[in-house]
């Protein structure tokens, strides 16, 4: 009783909306809660004008009806945070359980890489995307590299870094508000930072490189700067040169300074906007995945989490690297 006599009027009208909303970000069926929350809209009793034995009934019942949902939406919610908590620990726990990686002190500074592949095999470059890392390079060598070659069963070696910013590879210090000098500087300094890798690891042939999406603007700058250590270069969805502009701007700084370092949100556009993260990936409105699509987008989605120690590197990217292609020698 003590529990209807709190739900008032405007208590119960902001648990409304509060619903709606729940029910938009996925929390419930929007098709099963719309329905009876709109008994939630109820006549106010005005002071002075009492109400009908209908009326009260026709009240109470919506009085219980909303301590109903009201106690069905806590329990959502309680569901939905419990799964949050659930999957980002297992995203940090993955992460720092991963015995692949090594932090490599450089000329350039330190530089977290993974390797995957035969101690003989032929060295190749794997260079990772936006929102990624090691992890989600790793996968890119996963899916695009055979296991053997055609010179026999010597196979391909990738060396997987993580880029500036991403993980356990700091970002350089710059001034983020001069993004015409030291930041667009830096863009080459990425691009020198793989020689310096390939130096500590006694790589000093021409390596084949593959470069996924945001990657590519360091990977072109390697190939341009040091065209004796890269014998080719594959180019992924690329962030390239063009006379177009993106059609997908990234959003307001402020914005993005909030929406990449929150594990929660990027949690909840795997969890409820699939559909939404995988157009942001590049794949078209439409567009028909057969199952060894979905299976590869699944496998990157699931390197997104967690975000946050990735997110100095994706700002770097979509207000520095990524516009920088165009004016880049």
């Amino acid at each position: 009783m003590c529990l209807l006599r709190v739900l008032n009027a405007p208590v119960l009208h902001n648990m409304y909306e509060y619903a709606l909303g729940l029910s938009n970000l996925g929390f419930s069926n929007s098709s099963k809660i719309r329905l009876p929350l709109l008994l939630l809209r109820f006549r106010v009793k005005r002071p002075g004008l009492p109400l009908s034995r209908s009326q009260r009934q026709e009240s109470t019942m919506q009085h219980w009806i909303s301590a109903l949902i009201g106690i069905l939406l806590a329990y959502a919610a309680s569901r939905g945070h419990h799964r949050y908590r659930i999957d980002i620990s297992d995203a940090y726990r993955k992460l720092n359980e991963d015995t692949n990686t090594t932090i490599a002190q450089t000329a350039c500074g330190p530089i977290q890489y993974a390797i995957r592949g035969p101690d003989d095999g032929i060295p190749i470059l794997v260079i990772h995307g936006l929102v990624g890392g090691f992890d989600q390079g790793l996968v890119v060598a996963a899916d695009n590299l055979p296991v053997s070659t055609s010179t026999g069963n010597r196979g391909y070696r990738a060396i997987v870094p993580s880029r500036f910013g991403y993980l356990g590879t700091p970002l350089p210090k710059f001034n983020s508000d001069d993004q015409a000098g030291n930041g667009v500087t830096m863009v080459g300094d990425q691009a020198d930072a793989y020689v310096c890798l390939l130096d500590s690891l006694d790589i000093h042939l021409a390596v084949p490189v593959i470069a996924v999406s945001a990657g590519s603007t360091s990977a072109l700058q390697f190939a341009l700067r040091h065209p004796e250590r890269c014998s080719c270069l594959v180019l992924i969805s690329p962030n390239s040169p063009s006379a177009v502009r993106a059609v997908i701007a990234p959003p307001p700084r402020l914005v993005s300074n909030i929406l990449y370092k929150s594990d929660l949100i990027f949690w909840a556009f795997i969890t409820y906007f699939r559909s939404f993260l995988i157009s942001m990936m590049g794949v078209p409105y439409g567009f028909e995945l057969i199952r060894d699509h979905e299976a590869a987008i699944d496998r990157v989605i699931g390197t997104i989490l967690p975000v946050k120690p990735r997110s100095a590197g994706i700002l770097f990217d979509l207000y520095v690297s990524n516009p920088a292609i165009d004016t880049l020698p």
